[in-house]
This record gives C-alpha cells, sequence and structure tokens, in this order.
C-alpha cells in the first residue's frame, strides 16, 4: 500500500474493486501466494466489509464486480510410518 497507494492503512470507506485487484497481484507476486492463500486473504477482508455494510458504515458494496474462485485440491493422509 504504501509504495501503489502512499499510505501504510486503507480506510474502510475508500475500499474499492481496483484496490481488491491490487491486493490479489500483490498477494501473488510478492507475498508468492497460491490461488488458495489469496483468496484465504480476501475472504479475511470480505468478512470485515460485510460487518461494515451491516453496520452501516459502507453505501456499497465494495466486492460488487469481484469474482475470485479457490481451487479444488487434494488432500492426502499421513500413513501410519509417516
Amino acid at each position: 500500500m504504501q509504495n501503489s497507494y502512499g499510505i501504510t492503512d486503507i480506510a474502510i470507506k475508500i475500499l474499492n474493486l481496483q484496490f481488491l485487484l491490487d491486493l490479489e497481484f500483490y498477494a501473488r507476486t510478492t507475498w508468492n501466494c497460491q490461488t488458495n492463500a489469496v483468496m484465504k486473504h480476501i475472504q479475511r477482508i470480505r468478512k470485515i466489509v460485510n460487518k461494515a455494510i451491516a453496520s452501516e458504515w459502507l453505501d456499497k458494496d465494495p466486492f460488487i464486480g469481484y469474482e475470485g474462485k479457490q481451487e479444488k485440491t487434494s488432500r492426502t493422509f499421513l500413513t501410519e510410518e509417516e
């Protein structure tokens, strides 16, 4: 945020779709996050946004138009030897 926006924190009222897309790109490139990790970060922001909308702190949902999908993963279980 500091490099792109010149701030260290962002007010929830100025959160918008472009910020979410920039965050997704930043997480993929700088933090080297895979798709599901990126979606988990976005999911946490989404939870806060939903509470802000319910509390009437936000007039509109900044997630309108955002489409993020998690990838299917298959988990393997450890064997007794492992």
